[in-house]
């Protein structure tokens, strides 16, 4: 079953959405807010069988993962960098001082892919680090090593 869900901290959900993604498990939550790249990431992984869910912020990736009002888990996500407001360092950072990175495997996004940036994010408990313009097939392979190594939820867990 493919999940898309905008939970974007600027605008009203929908509450009957919002209730369908409370409590979920998906195999990837992409946190970016460009909706154009993070529906064709969506698709190009749903077509590969991996459950995805969308936030186009981070505040809203933060509020959905992090303590005490977690309520989704997913096995990887994929992280932008650069956002408005809270930026995916940022988010890096609540997530790892909340445990989310003890079920969730954290890919950065970003168009610069400087060393003091993989430093950061690899400190902060990034596991990959990709360069916008995406490789496509790279990320599809990086997001499904990462789903089976995952502690969390993914299609490993599914396939046992």
């Amino acid at each position: 079953m493919t999940i898309l869900r905008n939970i974007n901290s600027t605008r009203q959900s929908d509450p009957e959405e919002t209730m369908a993604v409370i409590g979920s498990d998906v195999d990837v939550a992409i946190v970016d807010d460009d909706p154009v790249i993070a529906a064709l990431v969506k698709r190009v992984l749903t077509k590969k069988g991996h459950s995805v869910t969308w936030f186009a912020d981070g505040v809203a990736a933060v509020a959905a993962f992090c303590q005490p009002n977690a309520f989704l888990r997913a096995s990887v996500i994929l992280l932008d960098v650069s956002m408005p407001g809270l930026g995916g360092f940022g988010v890096l950072h609540y997530l790892r001082r909340d445990n989310v990175l003890e079920q969730s495997r954290v890919i950065m996004l970003t168009a610069s892919a400087s060393e003091q940036d993989v430093r950061q994010a690899i400190g902060l408990g990034a596991s990959g680090y990709l360069a916008k313009p995406l490789d496509l097939r790279l990320l599809v392979d990086r997001v499904h090593r990462a789903v089976r190594r995952s502690p969390g939820i993914g299609l490993s867990q599914r396939a046992s």
